[in-house]
């Protein structure tokens, strides 16, 4: 499981993905609907990450930022995929491969800038990556959350280089339009400031801790099947996994 949809208590309200075998992300706009005061998950509602592949993942909302609109999804079961990091360059191809729903198209363009200082709306300053997008679909609500992908350099592996959080509108608009247009202009978060405030690494899929952690889970889900956050943070004080908990 690497991308898939977010959905609380069964519908979709965005895209979030694996950067850890038990570590998601997705944009703090799609879940902030069920946080409280403290971006924490209110009582009664279920999130479930639903990957491309059909599997489903229960998950417990973590920490969030509302000036980078970011937050991560701690998975109740760990998975064997995620996408690896890299750093953006300017002028570099990108691409968002995930599907709203069935019938969106993928979305493609090009880094317009690494560094784009932008005021929120809580007016902090943020350092976003700006991005030219072809596919004009009037729209791209649904798509945040999304990671923001570039080629290798080699060109057989896709690498993992920001979320994709916000969309730009047309400067102008006419007296009868509600909102103006929607413009070729996405921004996301650099990956980099993700990993580096939820304090986390992204494990190569190969490293021998990650597989002890594995093991020590998979014993922990045929002792108690319905494992929740709590049991995950025992597991915390057993295990030490930089990796998952930043440690």
């Amino acid at each position: 499981m690497t991308v898939g949809r977010v959905t609380i208590d069964g519908q979709v309200q965005g895209i979030g993905f694996a950067i850890g075998p038990s570590l998601a992300v997705t944009a703090r706009h799609v879940v902030k609907a069920v946080l409280d005061n403290e971006d924490r998950l209110l009582p009664g509602h279920k999130v479930t990450l639903i990957a491309e592949d059909g599997s489903t993942h229960e998950a417990d909302i973590g920490q969030a930022n509302k000036s980078l609109d970011i937050a991560s999804l701690v998975l109740r079961q760990t998975v064997t995929a995620w996408l690896q990091p890299a750093n953006p360059a300017e002028g570099a191809d990108w691409r968002v491969s995930s599907r709203p729903r069935d019938n969106d198209p993928m979305l493609s363009g090009h880094i317009t800038t690494c560094s784009r200082h932008l005021l929120t709306e809580m007016g902090d300053e943020v350092v976003l990556l700006q991005l030219h997008v072809r596919e004009a679909v009037g729209d791209y609500g649904g798509y945040s959350g999304s990671p923001i992908e570039v080629n290798a350099s080699s060109g057989f592996e896709r690498l993992l280089v920001g979320i994709l959080v916000e969309q730009a509108r047309w400067r102008i608009r006419n007296p009868d339009q509600r909102l103006p247009p929607v413009a070729n202009v996405l921004y996301a978060v650099p990956i980099s400031a993700v990993l580096q405030f939820f304090g986390a690494q992204v494990p190569p899929l190969d490293d021998p801790e990650y597989a002890q952690f594995k093991i020590r889970m998979e014993k922990l889900k045929r002792i108690e099947p319905d494992a929740g956050i709590e049991v995950v943070q025992k597991v915390r004080e057993e295990v030490v996994f930089r990796y998952v908990f930043g440690e």
